[in-house]
């Protein structure tokens, strides 16, 4: 078995994290926004020794802290979103976490978070990223957990 390139790994995950969002869009319709392209994406990836099982629970258990609603739960993807009310529309973010369990190669569970809404990031500090910072500030307080 021959090692991915990162730019291989990019395209495999954007194509299992689509599968997944159509997939949930046809389940939820209502989750599906009404602009095809997101404006603002952030992501990051993290790599931690627990077992996906466990990682799961405690992602959960984060992004609730975080003051975000669980809207899909499974045992490696998970979906949260802010509660509207705080921001306008376009500014309400949605987190997605793909948990890829470890293969002989990656020893460690493979974290994937994605950080997303509709506003246009006209400036450095917008909310989406705000958001993200907040999501890896919890992230990063587990010492068991190590950025990629």
């Amino acid at each position: 078995m021959r090692t991915l390139s990162i730019g291989e790994q990019t395209i495999l995950l954007r194509d299992r994290v689509s599968a997944c969002t159509n997939s949930l869009n046809r389940v939820f319709p209502k989750l599906k926004s009404s602009n095809s392209s997101l404006m603002a994406r952030y992501s990051n990836l993290f790599h931690s020794p627990d077992p996906p099982l466990t990682l799961q629970q405690t992602i959960s258990k984060i992004l609730r802290s975080c003051d975000l609603d669980l809207v899909y739960e499974t045992t490696d993807y998970l979906i949260a979103q802010e509660k509207p009310g705080q921001v306008s529309y376009s500014q309400l973010t949605r987190v997605e976490v793909l948990i890829s369990a470890p293969t002989l190669e990656q020893r460690q569970t493979r974290i994937d978070l994605v950080v997303k809404n509709e506003e246009l990031p006209l400036k450095i500090n917008n909310h989406c990223q705000q958001i993200f910072e907040l999501v890896n500030r919890a992230i990063a307080e587990l010492e068991c957990w190590q950025p990629a």
